[in-house]
């Protein structure tokens, strides 16, 4: 079986925010098939979920994040998102 590889675009990778500011991105996941699409924040050596979303139910989804207030209270933070494989697609 030949695995399709996941594509997102549109993603920050690296930005300056001021404290307390609404923080959203707009990304375009490929294929998106419905699959499950977890926010994740590092919290000292491991990975907090901090949202869950469902993606479309098609080839692409296009979806806004809005990334938690737990940012606020820390001057640095990491985020990674985590889509579920499925037997047809690797995450």
């Amino acid at each position: 079986m030949i695995k399709i590889e996941t594509k997102v675009s549109g993603l920050i990778l690296k930005t300056t925010k001021k404290a307390r500011s609404k923080f959203t991105d707009t990304i375009k996941i490929s294929p998106a098939h419905g699959r499950t699409m977890r926010l994740q924040m590092k919290s000292g050596s491991k990975w907090v979920t901090k949202k869950t979303y469902k993606l479309a139910n098609a080839k692409e989804a296009l979806l806004k994040i809005t990334y938690p207030n737990d940012w606020w209270k820390k001057t640095k933070s990491s985020w990674r998102l985590v889509i579920e494989e499925t037997e047809d697609q690797q995450a």
